[in-house]
């Protein structure tokens, strides 16, 4: 349908006002979400008007981040923008379309009821995504062809110490200790103890000798540019992200250290956490582990026969 009262702007043109609209309530990364969702959702979108959205649509751009490897927590996040964005839109111009388009009253079904993401919808493999070392290498090797410098550090921090991208910048000198740091979690609005494992500790160390602050970006969105940058240039899967590097790092444990563990260091507020996002990836060599029991059990029975043999003495 054509708008011949121009009143109503066709989506391209919605999103500067959109984002204009909410530029005073809303941070910096914020806004860069906004952006990023209406961009990619609006790619794959190929109707005028955003009060034509159906529940086709939503599931369509659903399968669209599912096959791009986005996490359950990101497809959510994008859903959740994009209902927004919808909304926000069908206030501000609902009388405008109900001139034009009177059967608008059929819209007041939400096309976004139903549309979360569930867990049988994604495979194990894209639900827990990492970054192999060979691929991480490459986001390195970006960063110096790139000379993101800042960057560099940002991400061996996030691998090897599984920080959220806030707690990276709220590190200080003062938080860093002989074996480990101080994270300020603001999640759970205390604090917690990780390792400063071998593979970060001198990035942690040369910065502690130069600043306060151990880390520093303009801004959220020039950081998030940045980033795609080097996944680009690298020529990785775009739906990896700093928190892509977090979950690496916890995947990398999960078959050497206790669950509580992991999840202490990771800053979860209950190990069930961890459980849903790791536990597909324990080893599940169940002839291994059949074998290891029958050594067991083999032992303790040799054990029992030797003490049997004792007490007949």
């Amino acid at each position: 349908m054509k708008n011949k009262t121009n009143k109503i702007p066709v989506t391209s043109e919605y999103k500067e006002l959109y984002l204009m609209a909410i530029s005073d309530s809303k941070s910096d990364s914020t806004r860069s979400t906004y952006r990023i969702v209406f961009d990619l959702f609006i790619s794959h979108y190929q109707k005028e008007f955003l009060y034509e959205i159906t529940l086709a649509d939503l599931m369509a751009f659903k399968t669209v981040m599912i096959t791009g490897r986005y996490s359950k927590h990101t497809i959510n996040k994008y859903l959740s923008v994009l209902k927004t964005i919808y909304q926000t839109f069908m206030r501000i111009y609902k009388f405008e379309i109900y001139k034009i388009f009177p059967e608008a009253v059929l819209l007041a079904d939400d096309p976004f009821k139903g549309v979360a993401f569930k867990k049988n919808e994604m495979d194990n493999s894209s639900n827990h995504f990492f970054v192999p070392d060979t691929d991480f290498r490459k986001m390195l090797s970006a960063c110096d062809a790139l000379n993101y410098q800042e960057l560099y550090d940002i991400l061996i921090v996030c691998r090897y110490l599984g920080l959220r991208k806030n707690e990276v910048f709220k590190l200080t000198a003062a938080d860093v200790k002989n074996n480990h740091i101080v994270v300020q979690d603001d999640k759970t609005n205390s604090t917690r103890t990780v390792p400063l494992f071998e593979e970060a500790a001198d990035v942690i160390k040369r910065r502690r000798m130069n600043s306060k602050t151990l880390f520093y970006y303009s801004s959220l969105t020039t950081l998030q540019r940045h980033f795609k940058d080097v996944v680009t240039q690298a020529g990785l899967n775009q739906g990896i992200t700093l928190h892509t590097l977090r979950k690496t790092f916890g995947s990398a444990l999960i078959n050497d250290v206790p669950l509580k563990i992991i999840s202490t260091w990771l800053g979860h507020a209950s190990v069930k956490i961890t459980e849903d996002w790791y536990i597909v990836l324990l080893d599940n060599d169940h002839d291994k582990w059949i074998d290891i029991t029958q050594k067991s059990k083999r032992r303790n029975h040799g054990k029992k026969s030797e003490h049997t043999e004792i007490h007949r003495t």
